[in-house]
């Protein structure tokens, strides 16, 4: 019996390879992506990290991508992988890793919600993920407030408030008196 499928990818803003056949990624959105300013905004670039796995004895026939945009899930970018049985893999391996680099460049957000990411193969549509985008204008700095009679001139220092005192934990000892308890006094 074969295994489910499973697509997932990532989110960020540069892919570069490596030498040892490694990828670093570039500003990896978490949950949400914040634009600034208002939309639209242009993006230099936003790349999408794509991995697909499925058993060494069920690859994929046809694997589709599509980036859908929010908030209509129109479609920004369609593209079809090559067939994923022709993938070299280790002798004794059971299941079949896959990974695309999908660059965008220039990338237009002129709406919040969700960028998604579907994978279509032969006989099921998958999810591989989702970014939700959001627009957030820049806050005005406050305008100073003129200095009043008195009040010291300059700038106010930023300081963080004083810590605690670090409690020292430890082992406890008993004291030993090296003299004899004093004797009461007479009066």
């Amino acid at each position: 019996m074969t295994s489910e499928r499973v697509a997932f990818c990532v989110f960020c803003d540069d892919v570069r390879p490596e030498v040892g056949n490694k990828l670093s990624l570039m500003g990896l959105y978490g949950g949400d992506m914040i634009a600034p300013g208002p939309a639209p905004v242009v993006l230099s670039k936003l790349c999408i990290v794509l991995w697909i796995i499925a058993d060494i004895d069920d690859p994929p026939q046809r694997v589709g991508v599509r980036v859908l945009m929010p908030p209509d899930e129109s479609e920004r970018v369609k593209l079809d992988l090559p067939p994923l049985g022709v993938l070299v893999h280790p002798e004794g391996a059971l299941r079949l890793h896959a990974q695309a680099v999908i660059p965008m460049t220039p990338f237009l957000l002129d709406r919040e919600g969700f960028i998604q990411v579907m994978v279509e193969t032969e006989r099921e549509t998958l999810r591989a993920g989702r970014l939700m985008v959001r627009f957030v204008d820049p806050a005005p700095s406050p305008e100073p407030a003129p200095p009043q009679a008195g009040a010291p001139v300059g700038s106010p220092r930023l300081e963080s408030p004083p810590s605690q005192p670090a409690v020292q934990r430890g082992r406890r000892t008993r004291r030993r008196a090296s003299t004899p308890p004093a004797s009461p006094s007479t009066r």
